[in-house]
């Protein structure tokens, strides 16, 4: 995917009319298995098609890295340098986190919100039953990520910081105790459904590995919080990415995502601080992300 990302550079730089589609494409693809895949994020009841876990995490991934490494190159140097890794390394990163920020919907209670989804589900082998709490499914993703990164690595602060801005997709910052899911499940289906959708993802975006950051500062959290929110939002719009790419079709969606940049407005930061642009103080979390 990050040579994905680079057909943005690319496309950027040359200026010429040139398509995505005419440049060498290549995916690390191993997706998750045939049950894992039968789970839902987006259900039909816009009038659209639904949409499975694994394509639409996939899909904001692949936009989060085409993001970083076109308009928002300023913005990924900013999130290399406060996490401490290569620039590559934290787009590798922060794609992989973004294509696991709706991890906590691999329950049995949200499955079950979306009748048609849960039969579908069900037939794949999951047991589903209605939420015995009801837990916000980006907090549930939060504890989940936290408790990868702990095994892949992480010290405990640093993982949770991560995993909180990943999980405050929806606007709200977890919780400081992270939840994770509650499956009531004693097959252990669930859990292996997160692990496998987790591998597929790393698969696609750091085939050589997970990036270990030895820190996570404010600068790399508000970036990683605010980048999680817009390649959620737009990779859920089907009207924008279209259908190949909410179905997490590999040089399609590369190509939308792309293309959605023009059309939403995205443009490259100006070389001017918040106070330059907008005219007023910038408060602090302001200044941390200032690209100038």
């Amino acid at each position: 995917v990050l040579e994905w990302a680079s057909v943005a550079h690319e496309v950027e730089t040359a200026h010429e009319e040139e398509s995505v589609e005419s440049l060498v494409v290549q995916a690390h693809h191993a997706p998750p298995g045939r049950p894992a895949r039968a789970i839902w994020a987006k259900s039909d009841r816009d009038g659209l098609a639904p949409v499975s876990l694994w394509e639409h995490g996939r899909a904001a991934g692949i936009t989060a890295a085409v993001l970083l490494d076109g308009p928002l190159r300023a913005v990924s140097e900013v999130l290399a340098a406060d996490l401490d890794l290569a620039s590559r390394d934290a787009t590798a990163l922060a794609a992989t986190l973004i294509a696991l920020h709706d991890l906590g919907k691999a329950t049995p209670g949200f499955q079950s919100l979306w009748a048609d989804g849960a039969a579908r589900v069900v037939e794949a082998g999951f047991p589903v039953a209605p939420a015995r709490a009801h837990l916000p499914h980006a907090f549930v993703s939060g504890g989940e990520i936290a408790k990868h990164l702990r095994s892949a690595g992480y010290s405990r602060p640093v993982a949770a910081r991560l995993a909180r801005a990943v999980g405050a997709h929806h606007g709200t910052f977890p919780w400081a105790d992270l939840p994770v899911a509650d499956d009531g499940d004693p097959t252990g289906k669930w859990a292996l459904a997160r692990a496998e959708l987790i591998a597929a993802s790393e698969n696609e975006f750091c085939p050589d590995g997970l990036p270990v950051a030895a820190r996570a500062g404010d600068a790399a959290i508000a970036v990683l919080a605010g980048l999680t929110t817009f390649a959620d939002w737009l990779a859920s719009d089907r009207s924008v990415l279209g259908a190949a790419a909410a179905q997490g079709i590999s040089a399609d969606a590369a190509h939308a995502a792309l293309s959605a940049v023009p059309v939403i407005g995205v443009e490259t930061p100006p070389e001017r601080g918040f106070g330059e642009l907008f005219g007023f103080r910038p408060r602090g979390a302001q200044v941390v992300v200032d690209c100038k």
